[in-house]
């Protein structure tokens, strides 16, 4: 199986990283302007707090609180995904698709050991 074919079954598990990256670097970012007390500054003013500054304090407590409530949300959200495929019926594939493929096997066995019995019989 190729690299992309395990990435797409794991959706949740890719959905997170990119969530997550795109949380942290935006609360970083926001971080390391001069302040967060609420004045913007331009792109060429921005510049990387000090750290004993509480804007630096503040930005990591930020992109923590963002990290672990995505997470959460992400892993809430999977699961509540994953019970609803379950229960309308609409993943058929994996062990529903094998069981089935069983049956047909097991009622053409049946139907092969009755053909022997009947040329058993004759002979």
């Amino acid at each position: 199986m190729t690299f992309l074919g395990k990435l797409g079954r794991n959706w949740s598990a890719v959905a997170f990283v990119v969530v997550t990256f795109l949380a942290l670097s935006g609360a970083l970012m926001l971080g390391f302007q001069k302040s967060l007390s609420g004045s913007t500054v331009g792109l060429g003013e921005a510049s990387l707090p000090d750290k004993n500054s509480s804007a630096f304090s503040e930005a990591v407590g930020v992109a923590l609180l963002v990290f672990v409530l995505s997470g959460i949300l992400l892993t809430v959200l999977s699961a509540v995904w994953a019970r609803a495929r379950r229960s309308s019926g609409s993943s058929v594939s994996g062990t529903g698709a094998a069981l089935d493929d069983v049956s047909k096997l097991n009622a053409q066995i049946e139907e092969l050991n009755n053909s022997i019995r009947e040329v058993d019989r004759k002979l």
